[in-house]
């Protein structure tokens, strides 16, 4: 086994039950991204979690482990009814391939699993609080409330990356083989965690800045997690165009933009987008464009309009689209598009 783990014994602590209050609100983040600047969400509520035990997030120096590899475990303390709840740390990669290591945290059902194992839901966490690592803070799992309770249900194991050197200088941000690195070697890690018998079947899911990886997902995930299969990505309000998304804010943008736009999936990783009509975040626009774009490639698309949604209100909105959607990819059943349809907004200038 290729993991220390912070709890001692043979059997895993079950999460004690209870609500876990959730409140949003919108945080406006300078992200450096070749010296430009791109507005997310955050939200946050008011749970608390074990603290992470001394030195949990100390890294070997060299870094000698395999990307994928995890290092440490420990029980997360957090209430998920039915479920295990662990902060992880793991083996990633910057986008150059050189070896980090970053947290995350991994929320699994306590019910048995299906002889193939669980399947395995990678979300990419939106800007939490002063844009911190999520396994750090005092309520880890803040970002998936409106979801993470179905996905357990579900049977489905949900890993979150924080993503490498988060809320740093040294964050890769919006540099989407970085973000790619992270979601799927944190794949990988889950199936050195004991007793979370992952099924080889994932899918990629993000929110706002998050969305950006899982988009990026479709293209770049697949060859760094051999053995695994990606069904699908989904992303909320994903801050995904990143020329028109900055044209929207007033602000310059540098050439290198282009290259970090998510290049559409094959048709054979569908993708899921819902995005909210009033978002003032994400332009609905941008949205637009990207369905326009991806559609025109022959991506395999299903894009969800809210109408009269906010950007901190999409991921309650589209929560149960999006884990419909999710679960079909799970069942094998054919993705949808609404490619034909268009959009009800205007596509930004591409």
């Amino acid at each position: 086994m290729a993991a220390t783990g912070a709890h001692r014994g043979s059997a895993l602590p079950l999460a004690v039950p209870g609500p876990r209050p959730v409140r949003r609100s919108s945080l406006f983040l300078g992200a450096a991204l070749v010296g430009v600047a791109v507005v997310v969400a955050a939200c946050g509520s008011g749970s608390d979690a074990s603290a992470p035990a001394q030195g949990f997030y100390s890294s070997p120096s060299p870094i000698s482990a395999a990307p994928g590899t995890l290092l440490r475990f420990q029980s997360l303390g957090s209430a998920v009814a039915g479920a295990h709840a662990y902060r992880i740390l793991y083996v990633s990669a910057a986008s150059d391939g050189k070896p980090r290591t970053t947290g995350g945290v991994v929320v699994f059902p306590d019910i048995t699993p299906s002889a193939a194992g669980r399947p395995i839901v990678a979300w990419a966490h939106p800007v939490v609080g002063n844009n911190i690592a999520p396994s750090r803070s005092s309520d880890p799992l803040s970002a998936m409330d409106p979801w993470l309770s179905s996905a357990v249900r579900n049977g489905w194991i949900v890993v979150a990356t924080d993503f490498v050197a988060v809320g740093t200088h040294q964050q890769e941000t919006f540099i989407g083989q970085a973000e790619v690195n992270d979601i799927a070697y944190s794949v990988l890690a889950v199936r050195h965690l004991p007793h979370a018998d992952p099924d080889k079947a994932w899918v990629a899911f993000g929110e706002s800045s998050g969305g950006h990886g899982a988009l990026w997902s479709g293209s770049l995930a697949a060859k760094l997690t051999p053995g695994m299969e990606l069904l699908g990505v989904a992303a909320v309000a994903p801050v995904a165009e990143l020329v028109p998304v900055e044209q929207a804010e007033g602000k310059p943008w540098a050439p290198a933009l282009l290259a970090q736009t998510p290049a559409p999936p094959e048709p054979s990783i569908p993708a899921f987008v819902a995005q909210g009509t009033r978002d003032n975040v994400v332009p609905a626009s941008t949205t637009a464009l990207l369905q326009r774009q991806w559609c025109s490639a022959g991506s395999m698309l299903y894009v969800d309009w809210l109408g009269g949604v906010t950007h901190d209100g999409a991921i309650t909105a589209s929560a149960s689209a999006a884990l419909s959607w999710i679960e079909d990819r799970f069942r094998g059943v054919t993705a949808p598009s609404n490619c034909s349809s268009g959009s009800p907004v205007e596509p930004s200038p591409s």
